[in-house]
Formats: C-alpha cells, structure tokens, sequence
C-alpha cells in the first residue's frame, strides 16, 4: 500500500466522521469505554481478614529464641515472637535441647493469634543420628558416611513419627 492509498483511506474515515479531530479517535473512544467498564466490573475483591493461613518452620526444642529464623517469620506476619518463644520453650521442656522440632502454625490474621502442633523430627535428622554423623556425604552416590542403619533403627524411627 503507498502513501497516497493511505492518505485517500485517512481522508475517507474522516469525511465518515466529520464531529471528530481525527480519523482514528472514534477508535479511541470506544477502546476507553470498553476499559472503564472492564475496570468497573471486574474489579478484585478485598483481601479478606478473616482468613485463616498455615506457616511452617522447624526450631529447635528448649531453646526458641524471638531472633532468626523464629523472628522474622512471625514478625512479618504481625505475631508476638515472644510469646510464641515462652510457649515452645514451655511444651518442649521434656524433650531433650536441641532436637529440631518441626512446627506447623494456624494464624487467624483478624485477631492476630495463633495456634500451633509440634511434630516430631525430620526423618532425615533421626537417619543422620542413627548413622552416627552430622551430616551427609559431599558426593551422593560416590562416597558413604556413618555406619549402616538396621532394621532395629528403622522401627525405633518408625515409633517415633507415629507418635507425634
């Protein structure tokens, strides 16, 4: 198409619509009216603030401290840490200090409170222990740590995830 095609076009779509500035600005018009209504009928509803979501996190049992990674998880989410620190610390007083305890909390984000389960240890955790290392092998597959796990251990963990 050359340009005196397109000029002969232009002029023709303006003789159609004299009342308008320019050729193309019934187009104009048509698209904003579309867009305000989509706007004015779709529109988000508001965040709810009675729902309820789940955070999970492991802390060690016996020694919950309100600084990271405790902290900052509740914090961001409008929680007291304290009182979440003196309440673990209190629950987990029977379990020996330093078992990474695995936490799964309700919070009601209306009334910021919380409530929380503790379950028992990763899996991963009590295999290590079993094992007799600290943690696993650089090379998975090409080098082995810790002594071989028996049937005994398997069973002692399987005890243990039951219960909690």
């Amino acid at each position: 198409m050359n340009s005196s095609m397109i000029g002969l076009l232009n002029f023709e779509l303006f003789e159609i619509f004299p009342s308008r500035s320019s050729p193309f600005s019934i187009f104009n018009d048509v698209q904003k009216r579309c867009n305000n209504s989509c706007r004015n009928r779709f529109t988000p509803p508001p965040p709810s603030t009675t729902t309820n979501f789940s955070v999970k996190f492991i802390c060690p049992a016996g020694q919950a401290a309100p600084a990271p990674p405790i902290g900052p998880v509740l914090g961001s989410r409008c929680l007291k840490a304290i009182d979440f620190c003196k309440d673990f610390t209190a629950r987990t007083a029977h379990s020996p200090p330093a078992i990474p305890m695995q936490i799964e909390m309700i919070v009601q984000r209306a009334a910021r409170t919380f409530s929380y389960d503790v379950k028992s240890p990763p899996t991963s955790w009590l295999l290590l222990r079993c094992a007799g290392v600290e943690k696993g092998a650089n090379q998975p597959g090409k080098e082995t740590v810790g002594k071989p796990v028996s049937l005994k251990h398997v069973y002692e963990i399987a005890k243990i995830k039951q219960k909690v």
